[in-house]
């Protein structure tokens, strides 16, 4: 059995802050699952702030935490110290906020809960080090579609793109298990594992079983049985993963003179999927004249 486990990072929405949208999938058979998760376990225990909540969740790693920096010696407090201080900081700021800009304070905060007792050093550490950790699983895939969304708009008009997205991601999966059962006598199957979206799910059902019955552009999905298993990232480890790479993706696209961002997409490439020299796990949707490290390393094709 492989199982592919699904996140995206932007939106689908033209008028905001992203440029990109990015589904991004990791698959993992299950005869490595356990090798996989427990590594990454392991992993995420090192950053873990005693027995609360902590998941590999990029943007909360990767968000400002303001108050660190007017906090004296933050940087030599214990985890616990520097958790009471920013939250007594937080505190304080709620009290003197007005109250019909409270609610979204709050979910500003709640946003980083999770990871104040980690400098801006260390969760960029944690980033890092957890794209390198996905890169060093050999027997894990990794799939990707990211679609540049103004260009979308100005070749197609405003369309569902995360459709597009998701028939591209499962259908170049499928074509792994196809490949893979090639000459065995009793072909494995698969799943899909996609973090929970209540307002996307009878959706992303309804195109799972289209493609198995009436097939996408490229053909028939063959090899996905049943319909997807959604659940919350906070209980899936390989949807964390799947968050990750959807991110360094998307991050990188956003910026792609940033060398630390290139840097990152060029520590996962090794395991996106690939035939020979043929690269199959990842496109980026753009206008033809996009020379990005992924419109050149797939030679261009959209």
């Amino acid at each position: 059995m492989h199982l592919l486990y699904l996140d995206a990072s932007g939106t689908v929405e033209l008028q905001d802050s992203s440029t990109h949208y990015v589904l991004a999938g990791i698959a993992i058979h299950e005869s490595w699952w356990k090798a996989v998760t427990e590594a990454t376990s392991q992993f995420v225990s090192r950053y873990r702030h005693g027995a609360r909540p902590f998941e590999l969740h990029a943007k909360e790693l990767l968000d400002n935490i303001p108050e660190q920096r007017h906090i004296a010696g933050f940087g030599g407090m214990t985890y616990d110290q520097r958790r009471s201080a920013v939250e007594a900081m937080r505190t304080a700021t709620l009290a003197a906020t007005p109250g019909k800009d409270k609610p979204d304070l709050r979910k500003r905060y709640n946003r980083t809960t999770n990871v104040l007792h980690l400098t801006v050093a260390e969760r960029t550490q944690c980033y890092e080090e957890a794209l390198r950790l996905i890169a060093s699983f050999t027997d894990v895939c990794l799939f990707c579609y990211a679609i540049d969304k103004k260009h979308v708009f100005q070749s197609h008009g405003m369309k569902d793109i995360s459709e597009e997205a998701f028939m591209q991601v499962v259908s170049r999966f499928d074509y792994l298990v196809a490949r893979r059962n090639a000459g065995r006598r009793q072909p494995e199957s698969s799943m899909l594992v996609i973090d929970r979206d209540d307002a996307k799910e009878d959706l992303l059902k309804r195109l799972a079983e289209r493609y198995r019955t009436e097939g996408h552009p490229f053909g028939k999905v063959e090899h996905v049985i049943e319909h997807p298993f959604f659940a919350n990232s906070h209980e899936s480890l390989g949807i964390q993963m799947a968050d990750m790479v959807s991110h360094a993706v998307r991050r990188y696209l956003e910026k792609p003179s940033d060398q630390t961002r290139l840097a990152n997409l060029r520590s996962i490439w090794p395991r996106f999927d690939a035939q020979r020299d043929s690269i199959h796990g990842i496109r980026h949707y753009a206008p033809k004249s996009c020379q990005c490290e992924i419109c050149v390393g797939t030679g261009r094709e959209n």
